[in-house]
């Protein structure tokens, strides 16, 4: 069963995809969500969780641990406010949902490639790394545009994170 993992303690949004195989508790360090069966795709749920909107939104309801890490255990992921779509509309949300499963489908792979490369520094993993950046800016974009954020509130989010 597919889940969405994360390290306990973090210092921004930090979410992966666990495929099951190995199950782990909070106590290794790492807190596991087990979505509820819903229309909206794991993907969709994993970019707006790495997104910066919602790292924002955890870090500023979590408390601060030595070296700037906040806390992503299971009472403050689950007051995030997740935008729910109405898959049954035609609608520019509908949209979002499905441009960020395929900017989330094209990271998860780029990831592969960068983890086959591994540790060593070659034009190839700069590349890959880019284009990474590149896609994880579209998602931010496309959440900023699903929660209604404004140019302003943007700013905000985005200088406090650097």
């Amino acid at each position: 069963l597919p889940h969405i993992l994360t390290p306990s303690l973090s210092d921004k949004s930090n979410f992966s995809i666990g495929t099951g195989d190995i199950f782990v508790t909070g106590t290794a360090g790492v807190t596991s969500i087990i979505l509820k069966p819903i229309p909206e795709s794991i993907n969709y749920i994993l970019g707006l969780l790495n997104s910066k909107l919602i790292s924002f939104y955890v870090i500023k309801h979590s408390p601060v641990f030595q070296g700037g890490y906040h806390k992503f255990s299971s009472n403050y992921l689950k007051k995030i406010p997740i935008k729910r779509i109405d898959m049954m509309n035609k609608s520019l949300e509908k949209e979002i949902h499905n441009d960020i499963i395929k900017n989330v489908n094209k990271i998860l792979n780029l990831n592969r490639q960068l983890a086959e490369i591994g540790d060593k520094q070659t034009d190839e993993k700069v590349r890959l790394e880019k284009d990474i950046q590149k896609l994880d800016a579209e998602i931010d974009e496309e959440v900023y545009k699903l929660y209604g954020i404004t140019e302003e509130e943007k700013k905000i989010i985005e200088e406090s994170l650097k």
